[in-house]
Order: C-alpha cells, then structure tokens, then sequence
C-alpha cells in the first residue's frame, strides 16, 4: 500500500502554511514509473522539514504529474500557499509553455520554479569530465566494458564460476547516465572484479573468434595497464 501524506495527519504541514514542492520520477524493480513528492516547510523555530508522498502513474506528462500533484494537495492544502517548486530539467516537468511548473504558476504565480541542484551538479561534473582526457578515456572504457559483457547464458555462467574462484559474488553495475554518484558503484564493482574479469576476458578473447572476442582481448589489454589501475 503507498505511503501518503495527508495534512490532517501532519500538522505542521498545515501550520506552516507555506511550502515548497520537489518531486522526481524513477522506476521501481517491478518496472512501474513511481512519482516522489516532498512538501518542504519551515517550522516557526525556523527548522526545515521534509514530508514525503508516494505515487504510482502510468504516465509521466506534464499533465499526469499534474494531477498527482493536484490529488494531493487537496487534502486540505491550498495551491496558493506554494511559494517554490523544484524538479530536474526535463520538458515534462521544466517546460515554460506547458510543463509541470507551468502548471503550478497558472496556478499559484508565486510558486518559484528552481532547477534541481544535484541533478545540475551532475551536468556540471559530466561536462567536466568531457574535458580532462584520462578521466573521459578511463570511465568511457570501464562503461563500454560493463554493457559489452555478454550476458548470454554461457558466459553468464563463466563469469559466475569464475567468481566463486576469485571469491566475489558482486555483479557489474551498469553506469547510470544522468547520476554521477551511481558511477562509484559501477566503478566499485569492477574493482571488486578485477581479477575475475581478467580471467573472463582472457578465455573469451581466446575461444571467442567473434568481434566479442576481439573486444575482450582490447578490453583486456586496457585493464592489464598500470594507469588503468591505479
């Protein structure tokens, strides 16, 4: 059962009056678009707090978000008392003609639509990234090296049995496009994997008279690099 926030079961929220709000949407395990809201407030002792809401839509428009966002602030909440929104900046939600926060503002003019700040550090730091070469060389080839594993039932099996020879059980995680953080994880988990992707890319790049092969054993000569490890 999803989680809601209700303003008769949170009364700060109402004695705030005043909020903002910042939503995001993702994907679960179950592959079903869930939408997060957060009502951010300032108590009188000038503490900001955070209240959730959870949704599962089968859409993600402007206008579907829209009306999740509408469906929950009617409990007891007026739209005009919205003094701030933040999403990340895609049209659905971005857009100055037909957006969410667009939406909002026909609304509540007051309602101060504001660009994420992580999902903009994030742009910042990949655009960064794109600019000092052995960093773009080295994460551009750990990236391709993750989605050019095979996951064919053979060799998902090789890998497999070589981990538990190397005694690592952790599977490669896949680079997140628009989460810098994410790629920790997928760097981690290459690092934890090191010796077994050795070993995997070598009998690969050997048996394999494919171009997976032939990527294996350039991928293997990559990884065998002292700059690539350290």
């Amino acid at each position: 059962q999803l989680l809601r926030v209700r303003a008769e079961d949170v009364p700060e929220l109402k004695d705030a009056i005043y909020y903002a709000l910042i939503l995001d949407e993702t994907t679960d395990v179950a592959v079903k678009e869930q939408v997060s809201l957060c009502f951010r407030i300032v108590s009188e002792d000038c503490s900001v707090k955070e209240l959730f809401d959870f949704n599962e839509t089968p859409l993600t428009n402007a206008q579907t978000l829209f009306t999740v966002v509408k469906d929950v602030v009617q409990f007891n909440l007026d739209i005009r008392n919205c003094r701030g929104q933040c999403y990340d900046g895609v049209a659905n939600v971005s857009g100055v003609l037909s957006g969410l926060q667009a939406r909002v503002k026909a609304e509540e003019p007051r309602a101060v639509y504001v660009h994420r700040m992580a999902h903009s550090l994030n742009l910042v730091v990949q655009d960064v990234m794109q600019h000092i070469l052995f960093g773009r060389n080295f994460l551009t080839m750990i990236r391709e090296l993750i989605i050019c594993i095979p996951i064919s039932p053979k060799k998902f099996a090789c890998i497999e049995a070589l981990q538990k020879t190397e005694d690592t059980a952790q599977r490669l995680h896949p680079f997140c496009p628009t989460r810098w953080c994410l790629h920790v994880t997928s760097l981690r988990s290459v690092d934890s994997n090191y010796a077994t992707l050795l070993k995997f890319l070598d009998e690969i790049g050997n048996s394999d008279v494919t171009d997976t092969g032939a990527k294996a054993h350039r991928f293997l000569t990559q990884l065998q690099k002292f700059n690539t490890f350290f």
